[in-house]
């Protein structure tokens, strides 16, 4: 078998403009997982509806006292490794879970153990931001490609 000899003329350079174009990549990424998110709390707090206001085609909550509504946080993002990142987005009051899914109730005929159903906020707030999110991505790794 014959050896071949591979020569090229510059590859500090394209060295160089691979580590960069990872930097933006990377950055790039962090962006969207954290304005990503943001869109998605927005989202859900949109989902809450005034008190009294019916919606017998898709539950939704109701804003009471808005304690809900306004705990409704996104977190930092979080480096998992170079290019991937992940964020949180959640109430930060106890009953939040309960709201979304329901609760099947226990019974004992206490106060706050019966049967409640879901007033979900959360996954629609996600599946209405997804239009958002996907142009988000597109706009932000355009950008990080365009050097």
């Amino acid at each position: 078998m014959d050896n071949i000899s591979l020569h090229v003329n510059g590859a500090d350079s394209v060295i160089k403009a691979l580590e960069t174009a990872s930097t933006r990549l990377d950055l790039a990424s962090r962006t969207i997982v954290d304005r990503g998110a943001l869109l998605v709390a927005n989202y859900a707090k949109k989902e809450f509806k005034p008190s009294g206001t019916p919606d017998d085609n898709y539950p939704s909550p109701t804003r009471r006292t808005g304690n809900l509504r306004n705990s409704i946080e996104r977190g930092e993002p979080e480096r998992k490794s170079t290019g991937t990142w992940s964020n949180k987005v959640g109430p930060t009051v106890v009953y939040g879970r309960r709201i979304e899914l329901g609760f099947p109730g226990i019974n004992d005929g206490k106060r706050g153990h019966q049967r409640t159903r879901a007033f979900p906020y959360l996954k629609p707030g996600f599946e209405k931001s997804r239009s958002d999110l996907i142009e988000l991505y597109n706009s932000e790794w355009r950008k990080a490609l365009d050097f």
